[in-house]
């Protein structure tokens, strides 16, 4: 039997907190502050910072605008969060999209 329960809100806090790291991690090599950021990506500076803080888990479309805000491929946004198995897939998403990353993002 296949399990299809949601993710524990620990799982989704760590990813939260993982994607706020990653995207302040490539804000500040790019010498960016949270406002320009939220400009470039069309959004406001407080979802930047709760981002930033692992209060916000971002929707694909999110991703996709930071990406191309940051000036980076896609899947360099989530090509790095860690693989967690996942009793349905015997995988991880992640895991997927760091070994075939071009299939991951097509039709992005």
């Amino acid at each position: 039997m296949t399990d299809h329960s949601p993710p524990s809100a620990p799982t989704l806090r760590r990813v939260a907190a993982a994607w706020g790291e990653r995207v302040a991690d490539a804000r500040r090599a790019r010498r960016l502050s949270q406002a320009d950021l939220a400009e470039r990506a069309g959004v406001s500076q407080q979802t930047i910072s709760k981002l930033e803080r692992g209060r916000l888990c971002p929707h694909d479309r999110l991703k996709l605008r930071l990406a191309q805000a940051l000036g980076i491929a896609p899947h360099e946004l989530w090509a790095w969060l860690p693989a967690e198995p996942r009793a349905d897939s015997g995988g991880s998403t992640s895991r997927l999209v760091e070994d075939h990353p071009a299939e991951a993002t097509q039709g992005v």
